[in-house]
């Protein structure tokens, strides 16, 4: 008898503790709940929105603008008239190698999307090469070299 009143009395601690450990899950849920909706109507309070921070070099309507890169052109193609019913000419090899190119520009901003602005741009020297054959009273070759350099020049409105 005293073994069941010891088995009884367990039981109905452990019935009380569940009972507790699910009142606890039920007050943290709750609590998680309403936690989300204060945060939620905090954004809703009507604060004036904060203040623009001021313009760093904003000092107008003119611009300056620069500018580098790199430029990788490429070669279409090797024409020659004296060679344009010839079926024996070949192009064996055809390239310009890469060069860099920097610029320069100012210009004006109108401010209700119309501009004005000119740029100029230098492009290095790049090496092209390249190199043909054809039958021409027997077997010849070509071998072409130069280096060209540019400037461009821009202007926009």
């Amino acid at each position: 008898m005293r073994q069941a009143a010891v088995r009884a009395t367990k039981g109905l601690a452990a019935q009380a503790s569940g009972e507790r450990g699910q009142r606890w899950d039920r007050f943290a849920g709750l609590a998680l709940v309403l936690s989300q909706t204060v945060v939620a109507a905090a954004a809703d309070l009507g604060l004036p929105p904060p203040e623009p921070e001021p313009c760093v070099g904003c000092t107008g309507p003119w611009y300056l603008k620069g500018f580098v890169g790199m430029a990788n052109p490429e070669v279409g193609g090797i024409f020659a008239e004296e060679f344009q019913f010839n079926d024996t000419f070949v192009v064996h090899h055809k390239d310009i190698k890469s060069t860099p190119l920097w610029g320069l520009g100012f210009g004006y901003d109108t401010g209700h999307y119309f501009r004005f602005d000119i740029t100029g741009e230098y492009r290095g020297s790049a090496v092209f090469l390249a190199e043909d054959s054809y039958q021409q009273f027997g077997p010849a070759t070509n071998e072409y070299t130069a280096d060209i350099e540019s400037w461009v020049g821009f202007a926009n409105a």
